[in-house]
């Protein structure tokens, strides 16, 4: 949060009400203060009147106490809590807090919608025709081992990438001598036809193995968040967990192959991972991995050190809960920019065309100078998505759909807009 806070030049302060912990944080180069956030004059003391917005991440029982203190002192600041669970929203609401984010269960679901049988079904949506979704590169397609140049999405499908998973890091824009190797994952837009043709080419020895079976290791909040997103793909479902409770079918140590083995590993589509301890799920992901070569594992991440390890062990995806945590927050608190594909890790906006009226997509250049994409173009209430890039010029009323990292919009609004 704090990352997506900076980049954005926001002024911030943790209130900390301990004191260890909150030097620990002042040392680490945050802006902290100590207090306790339930009294009012320690918020007064944070310039609560000049705040844009208040994030509450404490005990549903001490965020409520502090959104009242915030009503006595600033009726207008937006009031954010950070929910563990779901059940809590409806107490947070009626204490008067403007919205509520659970990013376990959030990251649960988007971990869900990594499984490659349903990335189409289950991609951001722009509007009823055009869609953004992510594609994997399978071994014996045929775009396995060709270069970004040479198979020409634009051209032949009107489709457009806007990035790339490399080495578990998203970049964006990509080199058209990027070869597409075997499970890079691209991140592409375009029509949901043409997007279903690109599928069936990229998705080649996905139908090898058994694509309705997925084994999800940890039934907590995440686990079961996962869970209700697959049951409801006609998706066979078998949950792992180290205790035995209801909607658990092995119960046993993931750091043992036999409990892999009883879960029928082998025939697995996919296999997440969502639990607390990232050592553990280190050790389950090189496991797995050791078992069963073809399996696509999905890995949820506690600590954002850790995602290039997992990667490293075997994992095909992973996602850090803080960097979903960050971006749901972002995209409730800042009202000038709608964050549409938070978990997709790049941003989905609609901006101001600004500065681009007159000019062409290859004349202004746009991806390679910001290294965002415009996927389309708002004017007079209607969305044009299919832009010739040498004829189509762009007006002084229009908006643009923009498809970019953090950075890559910010560049853009310094070079178009502000």
């Amino acid at each position: 949060m704090i990352k997506e806070l900076v980049s954005r030049n926001q002024d911030y302060v943790i209130i900390e009400s301990g004191e260890e912990m909150a030097k620990e944080l002042f040392s680490s180069g945050l802006e902290v203060m100590i207090g306790n956030p339930e009294l009012e004059s320690t918020l007064e003391a944070a310039n609560l009147k000049q705040a844009k917005a208040v994030v509450l991440n404490s005990t549903t029982h001490k965020n409520i106490s502090i959104i009242f203190s915030i009503k006595n002192l600033n009726k207008s600041v937006k009031k954010i809590a950070v929910v563990e669970d779901e059940e809590m929203e409806t107490y947070h609401k009626l204490a008067g807090a403007d919205s509520t984010i659970s990013p376990r269960q959030l990251i649960g679901k988007s971990l869900a919608v990594q499984v490659p049988a349903i990335s189409i079904n289950d991609s951001v949506e722009i509007d009823n025709t055009v869609e953004l979704v992510e594609i994997d590169i399978e071994e014996g397609s045929e775009l396995c081992n060709k270069s970004i140049g040479e198979i020409h999405l634009l051209d032949r499908y009107n489709i457009n990438i806007i990035g790339a998973w490399q080495n578990g890091e998203f970049r964006s824009p990509v080199s058209p001598g990027l070869i597409l190797k075997f499970k890079l994952r691209l991140l592409v837009a375009g029509d949901k036809n043409d997007l279903a043709k690109l599928s069936k080419r990229a998705e080649a020895t996905i139908r090898r193995f058994n694509k309705n079976k997925v084994l999800i290791v940890g039934y907590g909040v995440s686990g079961k968040a996962a869970c209700s997103v697959l049951e409801t793909k006609n998706i066979e479902v078998r949950v792992i967990d180290i205790r035995d409770k209801e909607g658990v079918n092995i119960v046993g140590d993931i750091r043992e192959a036999e409990t892999f083995q009883q879960a029928e590993i082998n025939d697995a589509a996919a296999v997440i991972i969502t639990i607390q301890d990232d050592t553990i799920a280190l050790f389950a992901t090189l496991l797995a991995r050791s078992m069963n070569s073809k399996t696509h594992i999905i890995v949820r991440a506690n600590n954002i050190d850790n995602v290039k390890k997992l990667y490293d062990a075997g994992a095909d995806y992973v996602q850090s809960l803080a960097t979903v945590s960050g971006r749901m927050l972002a995209s409730h608190i800042f009202e000038d920019e709608t964050s549409l594909a938070a978990e997709k890790q790049i941003n989905l906006v609609q901006l101001p065309a600004g500065k681009l009226s007159g000019t062409t997509l290859a004349k202004s250049d746009v991806r390679a100078k910001t290294g965002c994409t415009i996927l389309a173009v708002i004017r007079e209430g209607n969305k044009i998505t299919t832009l010739d890039p040498r004829e189509f010029r762009f007006r002084q009323q229009d908006d643009v759909i923009v498809a970019g990292t953090d950075a890559s919009i910010r560049k853009f609004e310094e070079m178009y807009i502000n």
